[in-house]
């Protein structure tokens, strides 16, 4: 069980959250929280607009195939449960 979930609860902001979705067949990325901004949080000059026009992407960040290898279980964890992973990184992105 999680029993030191506290801890990382009371530590938890949204701005530090980040959303990934990676294909589990093929362990492909198909979404990044950090890659997609709303135009009207801040412009990022080089990135393409999406369709709508409200969204930009930008690039894929550095750090996906690390996220990828703690998700498919090849680096260790700091919590587990049997629905839940918790890792930690000690960079902001």
């Amino acid at each position: 069980m999680l029993k030191n979930w506290h801890i990382y609860k009371q530590q938890l902001r949204a701005s530090e959250c980040r959303l990934v979705v990676f294909s589990e067949k093929d362990t492909r990325l198909l979404y990044d929280s950090a890659t997609v901004v709303a135009l009207a949080d801040r412009f990022v000059f080089g990135s393409h607009l999406s369709q709508c026009g409200r969204f930009q992407f930008l690039p894929h960040k550095y750090d996906t195939l690390k996220i990828a290898k703690m998700l498919f279980g090849t680096m260790p964890g700091a919590l587990k449960s049997d629905s839940l992973k918790i890792h930690t990184l000690k960079y902001f992105f």
